[in-house]
């Protein structure tokens, strides 16, 4: 049953390359760069799939290759 609560679900997201500091700013998402597999971990927080989504067509659009997508849950603070 819907309780009427908007859950934030997080998601890491693998991309090829290394993602600037201002890039990160201007998606408002964190990440951190591993320069031995020459990747960036995106942690990313939304309320619903369809802000993903929109993430990830925008990181397509801008020709940034995707690695993989999971799900992780939020930690209460």
């Amino acid at each position: 049953m819907f309780d009427g609560n908007i859950r934030a679900k997080g998601y890491q997201v693998r991309v090829k390359g290394c993602l600037s500091e201002d890039f990160l700013a201007w998606f408002d998402i964190s990440g951190k760069y591993n320069p031995q597999l020459d990747e960036t971990l995106l942690l990313v927080a939304t309320s619903d799939q369809a802000a993903l989504y929109g993430l990830l067509n925008r990181l397509r659009d801008l020709g940034i290759t995707l690695i993989s997508v999971e799900s992780q849950p939020i930690q209460n603070s």
